[in-house]
């Protein structure tokens, strides 16, 4: 996998970097949880990679949080 940082605002997220060639992507969000998520449609990694500015927050929530997106807990605490 080759993951891009994703480098724009965000109020729920620390970090988000996605793979264009591969359709996944990975969230560390602010309250500590880190995400794994497989599946992400290349087009919508595409749109956001674009995006030179605003909030990555609507495109998670629309994007990551789809019946055919799958998700799995990478880690649990800011200690990750």
């Amino acid at each position: 996998m080759s993951f891009v940082t994703v480098s724009t605002a965000s109020s729920c997220a620390e970090s988000v970097l996605v793979d264009p060639d591969t359709g996944v992507a990975a969230v560390a969000f602010k309250e500590g949880m880190s995400y794994l998520y497989k599946n992400v449609s290349l087009q919508s990694i595409q749109t956001l990679l674009k995006q030179s500015h605003g909030s990555v927050d609507g495109w998670v929530n629309d994007n990551l949080r789809q019946p055919s997106v799958s998700c799995t807990l990478l880690c649990k605490g800011r200690s990750c």
